[in-house]
């Protein structure tokens, strides 16, 4: 999908968006902070109505910012998920990487930091596992997988060249060094005296700073070769269960980020093209498609809130 736009280009809106299929004035989530608790209709939401349809659902990954905060127990699941493994948030509402607080369905454990605890590997080992033991099963399965790479690491090093702004796995930790930062017009903008304050107000950006910005671009870059290999190994254990054929794929983000543009070092939340726009790719059994070729490119304008409709036809629910 070549026009794939968010509604609200924050982590914890949009992905509230995407559980519930309703703008952010609706579900009610209109920041980060306090996230989860001000989400309405906590037991209404997109896996209650799948497994209300028959369907086994997993979550794996990050879940909707403040959601341990708010429960009552800390490994307390989320309503609709009949297995669990969640990271919570960190610590000191820092990003990490490793030693963070893992979910499991009901339990809580710290997760050291080995090289095999980065948090992307332990995402994609428990979400092929998910495959492996629920699929094929009578009851078919949804599973919602969140990774927490590209995000930026603050507060915290994890070490190496990308420590402190987002850290690669570390057999990836020399990926993509020498990787120009894209420069569109709209970089370090020269002249913003047609735009807001809070643009403005932004100075031109010094070579210490546009330098960081490259190096945040090419770690983020490297970050997401671990989330390629994830895919592929869902795609493996799909293939291996005689399943692919039978499995919708969706693959997206809940936001865009700046990497220069508009003189935004780094950010999101801005309302321009940058932090509105995301990769959205689904590949879907040839019958739900209705027969005949399916389309290998759409350009008609989609959002975050067709995604919930769109997974519940699918499943018939």
């Amino acid at each position: 999908f070549t026009d794939a736009v968010v509604t609200t280009p924050v982590c914890c809106p949009s992905r509230a968006t995407m559980l519930t299929g309703q703008y952010a004035h609706n579900h009610g989530v209109l920041a980060n902070t306090p996230g989860y608790s001000d989400l309405r209709g906590k037991a209404n939401t997109l896996p209650v109505w799948l497994r209300r349809a028959g369907y086994a659902t997993a979550h794996v990954g990050k879940y909707l910012n403040r959601y341990a905060s708010s429960a009552d127990e800390r490994g307390e699941v989320a309503p609709g998920w009949d297995e669990w493994h969640t990271v919570l948030d960190p610590a000191r509402k820092y990003v990490r990487y490793y030693g963070y607080r893992l979910a499991v369905n009901g339990d809580v454990k710290r997760v050291r930091k080995r090289p095999r605890d980065y948090i992307t590997r332990v995402i994609n080992r428990r979400a092929a596992r998910m495959i492996r033991e629920r699929v094929p099963r009578r009851k078919p399965l949804y599973l919602q997988v969140d990774h927490r790479a590209p995000h930026t690491e603050a507060g915290v090093n994890s070490g190496g060249p990308c420590g402190g702004i987002v850290p690669p796995d570390p057999r990836d930790a020399l990926a993509f060094t020498g990787t120009a930062l894209p420069r569109p017009p709209s970089f370090d903008e020269e002249d913003v005296s047609d735009k807001p304050t809070f643009i403005r107000g932004l100075p031109p950006m010094s070579e210490d700073v546009t330098s960081r910005v490259e190096l945040g671009y090419r770690c983020a870059l490297a970050s997401l070769l671990s989330v390629d290999r994830g895919m592929r190994g869902i795609v493996s254990e799909l293939r291996r269960a005689r399943e692919l054929a039978n499995t919708a794929i969706v693959f997206t983000s809940d936001n865009g980020f700046f990497f220069g543009e508009h003189r935004i070092p780094e950010q999101k939340t801005r309302p321009y093209e940058e932090a509105l726009r995301v990769p959205l790719l689904i590949r879907a059994p040839d019958r739900a498609l209705g027969g005949g070729p399916a389309a290998r490119e759409v350009t008609e304008p989609v959002a975050n809130i067709d995604l919930v409709p769109t997974v519940l036809d699918l499943a018939g629910a």
